[in-house]
């Protein structure tokens, strides 16, 4: 046989089978190895039956070997193209994380966790701006974004700090969860509680699915490592003596403006 694949598809030969590419996206196989179950097709990577139709023309070619010294009239004898349609079911891929711009984030998809890649500091507003894509290469798949497990004190704001009303589709024992898009995702900021130091995590729920059916909820760890910064100490440094005689030193340090105590 001598099939004519779709751009980019391929035909594979399994136990011992041999597949002959003729160029053009034409290949040619044995019919005892079809009969067999060893010839498989290989579709372009990412492609679904959503990004077109895919056709494959077969054609059997039965050759006439010589007998007895005398040459065949007809050596090769062709039939009639047969065309075939392959249906791709649309299967969803993994998520794919960027840096940002700037890169303030790192990704480690098998821990599946979103990692701040520069220092976060005490007091700052955390800008979530990675980017949030699928490794799916026709573009059919569409995702859908859900920011939840927020750290108890931490707020949603934008730029300025001003608090960021998103729509929250749904509410459960970790608190509410708010819709963003890959677009909107880069206008959202947290604010940490005040003088808040330490590692904290929120969670990015990321629902990938297929226009003809299939779906997957990735839920991917949002890490931030929030570094301290020493507060100003309101100290009282004022002292007084005499002349030719020892100054006490009355250093007053006020640690009260440090509110989570983790100053000395």
């Amino acid at each position: 046989f001598e099939a004519v694949m779709p751009a980019g598809w391929v035909l594979l030969g399994t136990g011992g089978a041999v597949v002959t590419d003729l160029g053009g996206d034409t290949f040619s196989v044995q019919a005892d190895e079809v009969s067999a179950g060893n010839i498989s097709i290989q579709p372009l990577e990412d492609i679904s039956s959503v990004s077109g139709t895919f056709t494959v023309d077969v054609q059997s070619v039965a050759t006439e070997a010589t007998q007895d010294g005398i040459q065949p009239a007809t050596p090769v004898i062709r039939s009639a193209v047969s065309t075939f349609t392959v249906e791709l079911t649309g299967v969803v891929d993994a998520p794919e994380i960027g840096p940002g711009t700037p890169a303030n984030w790192d990704y480690d998809p098998a821990a599946m966790r979103i990692s701040s890649a520069i220092a976060l500091d005490e007091d700052t507003l955390i800008h979530l701006n990675f980017d949030v894509a699928t490794t799916d290469d026709d573009g059919s798949e569409s995702s859908n974004l859900l920011l939840h497990g927020i750290p108890e004190g931490f707020e949603i704001v934008d730029s300025s700090g001003d608090p960021l009303q998103l729509p929250i589709p749904k509410v459960d024992a970790t608190g509410p969860y708010y819709q963003v898009d890959s677009t909107s995702l880069t206008t959202v900021y947290l604010r940490p509680t005040v003088d808040f130091s330490g590692r904290a995590t929120a969670m990015l729920s990321q629902v990938i699915t297929e226009p003809d059916g299939d779906s997957e909820s990735f839920d991917l760890e949002i890490r931030m490592d929030i570094e301290p910064v020493v507060d100003s100490d309101g100290s009282n440094a004022d002292s007084a003596g005499g002349e030719d005689f020892p100054v006490t030193l009355m250093l007053m340090p006020d640690l009260s403006m440090d509110v989570d105590g983790s100053e000395t």
